[in-house]
């Protein structure tokens, strides 16, 4: 497997999160808030700036194909909002009372999931595009600080964390409104160790999962079925990447979107 650098886009300035929305990619930027959004194509062209009036620090977007909203959630007043793409960006609260991580992503069947963090009691919730909580799931007590979960193909989740001094990937599946661990990835030696791996996107058709390891400096690919590693994918002495820590793998142009902190969006085409 390779990624080969196929284009960048210019934010040059702190982003907070990345999705794509159809024919477009929004990067959700600071100074002042906006989402600078961007063609999907070749060249990545710019297309405008979107103002973000009323809001606090925001952290994470993802695009929800059915509603054609983005969602993006805020540290400061803890909600997360929900803004229409078409045909004009309306801004309007959408869900109140959510507390850290911060970090969203999507179920197979378009939901909204959150990770609800309360000392030992974590939950996965999962919610429908009316705001209404459809499930509450009950993370076990090791998967402790949870940060980004995702959803595999067989309706099981991958979820980053933090556990005993280490960080760690857990694949989890649901009974009885409760996650179990049936899988974790443990590293063979010191190189394989994993140091503050931030976001995770899914290749359901291939069982392949994209890992930003942050404090290492790179992406690596795991095979999602049982957490094996695969490979390094992106690195300093491969492309030049340094601290991804947000990124999205777009199946459908075998694209690999990586943002690093205080620097551009990366574009891979993985082949």
């Amino acid at each position: 497997m390779k990624a080969t650098l196929t284009g960048r886009l210019n934010v040059s300035s702190i982003y907070r999160g990345i999705t794509n929305v159809e024919d477009k990619i929004y990067v959700l930027a600071d100074t002042p808030d906006i989402v600078k959004v961007f063609e999907d194509r070749n060249d990545f062209r710019f297309i405008e700036d979107i103002a973000l009036n009323e809001t606090g620090f925001l952290y994470d977007i993802v695009y929800n194909n059915n509603s054609k909203c983005v969602y993006i959630s805020d540290r400061t007043t803890k909600c997360i909002w929900a803004m229409t793409t078409t045909p004009e960006h309306r801004l309007t609260k959408w869900l109140t009372n959510v507390n850290g991580p911060y970090s969203l992503s999507m179920t197979n069947d378009g939901q909204l999931m959150i990770v609800r963090v309360n000392g030992s009691f974590n939950h996965l919730e999962i919610y429908g595009l009316n705001a209404t909580l459809v499930y509450r799931l009950l993370i076990p007590e090791d998967v402790t600080t949870p940060f980004h979960v995702v959803q595999t193909s067989a309706g099981g989740f991958i979820i980053s964390h933090f556990s005993r001094l280490h960080w760690i990937i857990t694949q989890l599946a649901n009974a009885d409104s409760q996650l179990h661990v049936i899988n974790r990835f443990i590293p063979r030696n010191q190189s394989e160790k994993l140091s503050g791996p931030s976001y995770l996107s899914l290749d359901s058709d291939n069982n392949r999962l994209f890992v930003a390891d942050t404090e290492n400096d790179r992406v690596i690919l795991f095979d999602s079925t049982d957490l094996t590693w695969s490979q390094v994918l992106v690195s300093p002495e491969s492309n030049g990447s340094r601290n991804p820590v947000r990124l999205f793998y777009d199946a459908s142009k075998k694209h690999l979107f990586v943002a690093h902190d205080y620097a551009n969006v990366a574009v891979y085409e993985i082949n």
